[in-house]
């Protein structure tokens, strides 16, 4: 046996209708009503309207049109965020209206309503009559979250274990209700003793519905799921869902149609490469002029502070841009401005100097290198053989003199080591005119030709002066190591491929008349001294050093303020 049903509301009779809007008028008659006023309702939902809508411009307007922060057409995750927004503001909208249309339907507020023996569901235009005549049982009970009181919980004990719950806010409500439907119960039933048909009538709104049985009742089946699966998705709201979503896209394409202008123009005002690589990154409507203008943005903010090798990236970076020839002009003022600098720092030299430094930043300007390497030309193995037949003659004419041989401490060896301190001077002296980009001198000995190269060839020979050790000067003569005193004779040129002539110099290193040589030894040592080699390398690298300030001296001739100025900002 059923023991609800449900109508439409529409198709109820008017009379009916009439007194179901004065029976819940009416407090005496309504055991409880679970309805929310329209007072609260709109507030509620008008709040949510405003927070959804208020939050919509809120994220509409962060960072609109600043090339640096806003993502634009990048940012598609905001959509799910406006979707939920927009469905937020649908909601309160359809809600709002859903409501003024059930209440100017209904005559009353929508809700619940426990009527003595009837409960109405009045939230739909469906509503739904349950048929307490029969119920078995009433008991109140309570909810609690977290240990604590909720809500209080009317329980009707319907047919067939059915059971209506009905939730009241409060203990102290729950209890008035429960009491009051009790007294009702009982005065209905007084009522049906008595035949007292109007009576009944007050108590029941839905007594004639009963009378006839429920005729015009909607047919009650059993829910298929594909009936279960609409309501559900009913509950959900789904065309508001769809409708969110046009919406959403819809107002995320013009936001972002207006931020893209705005951030174009911004970008063109800031006139930086950030803000320019930042609208390419994000944005869609002016890429292709903001492209093409990306090229002199960074061209001009470089010349303010540039380097050649900043230069040449940008005709690599951009190869067809309208700036390249602006690029090889600029390359070239920076070539020019070396010369210039060389020149100042040598207005007594050689011409043919100047002229040799005039074509070697040309050809380095032309092959986009400034590479020049230097190459050392060493004493041969035969040269060496001589230099101690040399020496054993010398040992010979003075009376069997213990002259230590220096062909051994002048091999391939360890001239790297002495060489590498002519490369360090050299380096750091032409460093100090020429940008590294422009001019750079170093030894590379893995460089293929063609390449410009300064080549220094040297050769030795006896001086003609000897050197004995301190330690040694209470000994015989013939009894102490004598080292023979080196003339180093450097011969050196400098080669452009394409050019024919070469400038060359010629420079002469004599030793000291003394020098000292720090070396290790054991304190358990009885008899100490350097070692031959630890002796001719350090008169080696004393001329050596000489060579490197008598090289500066060839190539900067007015070594005035603007070199020294220039060197300490190297060194």
């Amino acid at each position: 046996m059923a023991y609800y049903y449900e109508y439409q509301f529409d198709a109820l009779p008017a009379h009916l209708k009439s007194d179901l809007a004065k029976t819940i008028g009416r407090s005496k008659y309504l055991a409880f009503a679970e309805v929310q006023s329209n007072l609260d309702f709109y507030l509620m939902h008008g709040l949510i309207l405003l927070l959804c809508s208020s939050l919509l411009l809120l994220t509409a307007s962060a960072d609109f049109g600043n090339p640096l922060k806003d993502e634009l057409w990048s940012a598609r995750a905001i959509l799910a965020w406006y979707v939920l927004l927009f469905a937020g503001i649908f909601y309160c909208v359809h809600a709002s209206w859903k409501r003024i249309s059930l209440s100017r339907r209904f005559g009353f507020l929508p809700g619940r309503y426990l009527f003595q023996s009837s409960f109405l569901d009045a939230r739909q235009k469906k509503v739904m009559i349950i048929d307490l005549k029969l119920f078995k049982n009433v008991s109140l009970g309570e909810t609690q979250f977290l240990g604590l009181h909720n809500k209080s919980q009317l329980a009707l004990e319907l047919q067939e274990d059915q059971h209506l719950l009905i939730n009241i806010p409060g203990r102290k409500l729950g209890k008035l209700v429960f009491e009051k439907f009790q007294a009702m119960h009982a005065a209905a039933q007084k009522a049906i003793q008595e035949r007292n048909l109007p009576a009944l009538q007050k108590f029941d709104p839905f007594l004639e519905l009963k009378r006839n049985q429920f005729s015009g009742a909607l047919e009650q089946r059993q829910a298929s799921f594909f009936a279960i699966s609409i309501h559900f998705l009913r509950k959900l709201h789904l065309p508001l869902l769809f409708i969110a979503c046009a919406f959403a896209a819809l107002f995320w394409y013009a936001r972002n149609m207006m931020a893209d202008d705005k951030a174009a123009m911004t970008a063109q005002r800031m006139n930086t490469e950030t803000a320019y690589l930042a609208y390419l990154s994000h944005g869609k409507n002016h890429v292709k002029e903001m492209q093409e203008k990306l090229p002199r943005i960074v061209f001009n903010a470089l010349k303010k502070n540039t380097s050649v090798t900043q230069l040449r990236a940008l005709k690599q970076r951009f190869p067809g841009s309208d700036i390249i020839a602006d690029l090889d002009k600029e390359i070239h003022h920076h070539y020019l401005l070396a010369l210039e600098n060389f020149r100042a720092l040598n207005a007594s030299a050689d011409p043919g100097l100047i002229a040799t430094m005039e074509q070697l930043l040309l050809y380095a300007e032309k092959k986009n290198d400034p590479n020049v390497v230097i190459r050392f030309g060493r004493p041969t193995p035969a040269e060496l053989v001589q230099l101690d037949d040399l020496l054993r003659k010398k040992e010979v004419r003075t009376k069997n003199l213990k002259i230590i041989p220096a062909s051994p401490h002048f091999t391939n060896d360890t001239a790297a080591t002495r060489e590498s301190r002519i490369v360090a001077g050299i380096h750091t002296s032409f460093g100090a005119i020429f940008p590294q980009d422009i001019l750079k001198f170093a030894a590379n000995g893995a460089a293929k030709p063609p390449f410009p190269m300064l080549k220094i060839n040297y050769k030795i020979a006896p001086s003609g002066k000897v050197y004995t050790q301190r330690k040694q000067e209470n000994l015989a003569l013939s009894e102490q190591d004598i080292y023979i005193g080196l003339i180093m004779n450097f011969n050196a040129n400098i080669s452009i491929p394409d050019q024919e002539n070469e400038w060359k110099f010629n420079l002469e290193v004599t030793p000291p008349d003394n020098f000292n040589v720090k070396y290790e030894y054991s304190l358990d040592a009885v008899d100490h001294h350097p070692s031959d080699s630890q002796v001719y390398a350090v008169m080696a690298e004393r001329a050596f050093d000489q060579l490197a300030g008598q090289i500066n001296a060839t190539f900067f001739h007015n070594q005035g303020s603007a070199y020294t100025k220039k060197s300490r900002q190297v060194r």
